[in-house]
């Protein structure tokens, strides 16, 4: 928006900062970093021709505690601290975010060194949430020993989302959810009145709003058959419980041929599975799915749903599992069977503000949990810019801030001959 209108407010003296250097190791300009590209967005976002309005302020709450006060009456947090930092819409104070400096770094989970600066991506993402004036979140299913990497709800969050979990035993998926996120779930989900599959479904079942949903399993997932039968029957997917696919010959080095790497479909620009890896085939950059399970896509063409497969299994993987009668280990090649796979549900909207305009709906399943994980939403890999893209299209209302962020320091191997 051209008139938007943003404070940004730090919760210490400005030269404060200068000494928080101080009491750093890894980076010397840890907080200043922050504190300058601040301003620079204020430099820039002046409010002069026709742009938006971006003001840096500083208030000590320390010295002046009725500032926190006020701060807190506003955004209804429980506590502020001096490192917090305030991004708030003027024109509406109940559009805010409130950050803390370690979010605008990336820390490697092995060694707890700060790697990279990422100050573009929150300060973007942050000023576009406030400045839309309206809430739109992600909401991550819990209660059935599911896992979320940090990674993943980074792509969210700079997806101008908000990040809630909400356990369906006990919840309704909040009203402002556009998608749900079920990731490695280990106990299955209950139908009955008010039950889970029962608000899955009224949620994909809201034709106003056009929700969708994301599914992680892989080839340690029980057989869930509430949840299967749910996505088979309304959507055309399913996995094959147990049915582990590995690759000798197209996986990673090192991963004992589980860490399977995928081809990508081939599509036109219009099928929402090409538009999922079109940046990642584009660069040439593989996607990978680590303890990968064998997944089936209704591609018949014989519903009211569009069902393709966005990434398959090389020709040259296996699928291995137990025979159900004998127990006998069985072997057998994957026939490029689909390890991504995307249900689009298209229609027309008219109504007060649409006319005859394309509304999508989707539903994707993943045959593997570690696609979302840490090690593979890097970008050396092709899963980044799938999940960038997965989100974007889910999220109609959305951008998504794929800006790279910036590493401190690279390895750099000379070679003399």
């Amino acid at each position: 928006r051209s008139t938007f209108d943003i404070t940004i407010t730090f919760c210490a003296d400005r030269d404060m900062f200068e000494y928080y250097n101080t009491l750093v190791t890894d980076v010397k300009t840890y907080y200043t970093a922050v504190r300058d590209l601040a301003e620079e967005y204020e430099r820039i976002y002046d409010g002069t021709d026709g742009k938006g309005k971006i003001t840096v302020k500083y208030i000590d709450i320390i010295s002046d505690p009725a500032s926190a006060v006020k701060i807190k009456e506003q955004t209804q947090v429980d506590s502020i601290s001096s490192t917090n930092i305030i991004i708030q819409n003027n024109t509406n104070l109940k559009y805010y975010r409130v950050l803390t400096f370690e979010a605008f770094y990336r820390t490697a989970e092995e060694t707890g060194r700060l790697y990279a600066f990422q100050g573009e991506n929150r300060f973007t993402a942050s000023i576009i949430q406030c400045a839309a004036a309206e809430n739109m979140s992600v909401a991550l299913s819990v209660g059935h020993g599911e896992t979320y990497s940090k990674q993943l709800k980074d792509i969210f969050v700079l997806s101008t989302l908000t990040v809630v979990e909400v356990d369906l035993r006990k919840e309704e998926i909040p009203a402002d959810a556009n998608i749900l996120v079920i990731c490695g779930p280990k106990f299955d989900f209950t139908y009955g009145t008010d039950g889970e599959i029962e608000k899955i479904s009224d949620f994909l079942s809201d034709k106003t709003t056009y929700h969708s949903l994301m599914v992680f399993v892989d080839a340690s997932t029980p057989d869930l058959p509430h949840l299967r039968d749910f996505l088979w029957e309304e959507w055309g997917l399913d996995y094959l419980p147990n049915h582990k696919v590995t690759d000798e010959e197209n996986s990673l080095k090192g991963s004992g041929f589980q860490a399977v790497i995928g081809k990508y479909s081939s599509g036109t620009n219009s099928s929402a599975a090409y538009v999922l890896h079109k940046m990642a085939s584009s660069a040439g950059v593989s996607s990978v799915f680590n303890n990968a399970v064998a997944i089936k896509a209704d591609t018949t063409g014989l519903r009211d749903i569009y069902v393709e497969v966005s990434v398959f299994a090389n020709p040259t993987a296996k699928i291995t599992y137990n025979d159900e009668n004998t127990g006998e280990l069985i072997t057998k090649p994957a026939e490029s069977c689909p390890l991504l796979a995307i249900s689009t549900y298209h229609t027309y909207a008219n109504d007060d503000f649409n006319y005859n305009s394309n509304k999508y709906q989707y539903v994707m399943l993943v045959g593997s949990v570690d696609f979302a994980n840490n090690n593979y939403l890097d970008v050396t890999y092709g899963n980044r810019q799938i999940m960038f893209s997965a989100t974007r299209a889910m999220a109609t209302d959305r951008v998504s801030l794929d800006i790279d962020y910036k590493i401190f320091d690279k390895a750099v191997l000379t070679l003399s001959s």
